[in-house]
């Protein structure tokens, strides 16, 4: 069932340690950049390939914990040079500097560096990364996680009623098509993504890794003590709980979780809703009343915690939550909490149109898929909960091991090791 972080590897080979330029628009001292990127570079540095980072930081991040970031970096031995950008009213306007503040950055690494790729992470330094390429004759990785330019468009982020977003993405869809034509190494997150590049007219042939969100099995794991934890928490013990990590709005349907809340509630399960993240219940009260649904306020908990807590809070729930948006964008997502579900021990409740969902999830061993959002599959979906929360689900050890062949940290390091090891064995050729 979980065969993909092993496709991850296939096509790619080869002995050798590469000289790397990373490049990314998320900053590393970030939520992303703590639980996606740093493990990913610290792999790689550790299996010999040498590294430098080019990222962007805001110069304000209450995820920095005091520089830690910084000090894993340099324990790594990997150069970094982080861009700033203001937190404040600036931060918009610095938007439109940025892009020949990295060009000239990467062309700073590049003199010195001398590398044997440069790793372009997602959209935002395609334009840098592309001009770099062609001008010193470098080979890149296109590591373009999802269909970025189709999730901002359908989140709603863009506004493609006025002229300047159709320009802007018509120029973005023209630098994708040039990258996916000229990368000499694309990763998608998804299987489902990997098929619907490769069948596009612009592919030129390049291998492409499937290497999916990935969590780390040390830290991401089942844990003791749910009658204390939550107790701390103040969650009544008899509660079944609903865990929601990360944020809300854009391409997640949350209106999924307040209306299993409400069915599971008319079903006579008293259900608690804990929310992980920067949260208010004002919000989610409101946007749960447009659906009908009233939430009540003694059943639903808000955390906000550094990212290595957040197995501890996970502890506290029965069930994890990610439903997301049934959109083309959707093919190419793989939701981080997913894997951070599964490895803390949790059944999942996702939903059909998701990137390799299906593959993931088994209905009433680990979770339950959605087929839509319609109320007979909220109906199915509140009926399997209960049902396996009375001893149908998988024990949390179980659903754990299964987690660990597709979203294990070690599993993406070696896929990420194996496509270097080929720029290297290629340049030598």
């Amino acid at each position: 069932m979980f065969s993909h972080a092993n496709d991850a590897m296939a096509g790619v080979g080869g002995t050798g340690h590469a000289r790397s330029v990373f490049v990314t628009n998320d900053a590393l001292s970030g939520h992303i950049g703590t639980a996606q990127i740093l493990p990913y570079l610290e792999g790689l540095a550790a299996r010999g390939h040498i590294l430098e980072s080019l990222s962007v930081e805001t110069r304000v991040n209450d995820w920095d914990r005091e520089g830690a970031w910084r000090k894993r970096l340099e324990v790594a031995a990997i150069r970094y040079y982080p861009l700033r950008r203001s937190a404040g009213p600036l931060y918009k306007l610095e938007r439109f500097l940025l892009p020949s503040r990295l060009a000239r950055a990467l062309e700073r690494s590049i003199a010195g560096a001398r590398p044997d790729l440069i790793h372009c992470r997602s959209y935002m330094p395609l334009k840098a990364v592309l001009e770099a390429s062609a001008r010193h004759r470098i080979p890149f990785l296109f590591d373009m996680r999802g269909f970025w330019i189709d999730q901002r468009i359908e989140g709603g982020f863009w506004n493609m009623d006025r002229l300047i977003w159709q320009q802007v993405v018509k120029w973005l869809r023209a630098t994708e098509s040039r990258a996916i034509s000229e990368a000499s190494a694309i990763v998608t997150l998804t299987a489902d993504a990997r098929d619907i590049v490769s069948s596009r007219p612009d592919y030129n042939g390049a291998p492409i890794s499937v290497i999916p969100c990935s969590v780390r099995g040390d830290i991401f794991r089942p844990l003791s003590g749910k009658p204390d934890r939550r107790s701390r928490l103040g969650i009544p013990a008899q509660s079944r709980v609903i865990a929601y990590l990360g944020s809300a709005g854009g391409l997640y349907r949350l209106d999924v979780l307040y209306r299993l809340w409400q069915s599971m509630t008319e079903r006579g399960v008293q259900t608690s809703l804990l929310f992980i993240g920067d949260h208010q219940f004002a919000s989610h009260a409101e946007a749960a009343a447009q659906v009908g649904v009233v939430l009540d306020p003694r059943l639903c908990f808000f955390v906000r915690c550094a990212h290595h807590e957040v197995p501890g809070m996970l502890a506290t729930a029965d069930v994890g939550i990610s439903p997301i948006i049934q959109n083309f964008s959707s093919l190419g997502v793989s939701a981080t909490k997913v894997g951070e579900y599964l490895s803390c021990g949790l059944p999942v409740v996702t939903n059909a149109g998701v990137g390799d969902a299906r593959r993931i999830i088994t209905d009433g061993e680990n979770g339950f898929v959605l087929p839509d959002f319609g109320d007979d599959a909220i109906a199915q979906c509140t009926a399997a909960v209960i049902a396996g929360l009375d001893g149908g689900f998988l024990p949390p050890q179980e659903i754990s091991r299964r987690a660990g062949t597709y979203f294990r940290m070690d599993h993406a390091i070696s896929a990420y090791d194996a496509i270097y090891r080929n720029f290297v064995s290629e340049s030598r050729t």
